[in-house]
């Protein structure tokens, strides 16, 4: 199997992932690494905007939102891709997908803002009716929007 081939099948093999928080406008999702890596995803509405973010607590150590260097990017970021189709389908009956996705990463590290650029353009493949319509540098960090297409 060729390596293009292996991360792409890593990517569409998310993890087991579960609901855990919804209060008002923050929904919560978490899921566990075969590393014992425990992420959390949440999103967060802010009238027409919803903020997505994400940290790792990896065993022995505090939570972060910097890179874990567990080798398992690939099928960590193809969890949080599920996790958002979910939670997109679950408001789309309720109070309407929001107009405006953001999410933000370091720019510490130039892989991890690689990665962030691929991932910020694949989500219009992901989620139908999303474009990326921003992205600015600012403060040490890359910041994503996605707009809603409006028919």
């Amino acid at each position: 199997m060729k390596s293009k081939e292996f991360l792409i099948e890593l990517a569409n093999a998310p993890y087991d992932y579960v609901l855990t928080k919804k209060i008002n406008d923050v929904t919560e999702y978490k899921f566990q690494t075969d590393a014992e890596v425990m992420y959390t995803v949440r999103f967060m509405r802010t009238g027409d905007e919803m903020e997505i973010g994400f940290g790792a607590q990896v065993p022995g150590k505090k939570p972060t939102m910097d890179i874990t260097n567990t080798g398992d990017a690939f099928r960590v970021f193809g969890t949080v891709k599920e996790i958002l189709r979910s939670y997109l389908a679950s408001v789309s009956n309720h109070n309407g997908q929001p107009p405006l996705i953001v999410f933000s990463g370091k720019g510490s590290d130039p892989s991890r803002i690689k990665l962030y650029d691929r991932i910020a353009n694949s989500i219009p493949k992901w989620i139908q009716g999303y474009k990326l319509s921003n992205v600015n540098d600012h403060d040490g960090s890359r910041y994503y929007e996605l707009k809603r297409n409006v028919s």
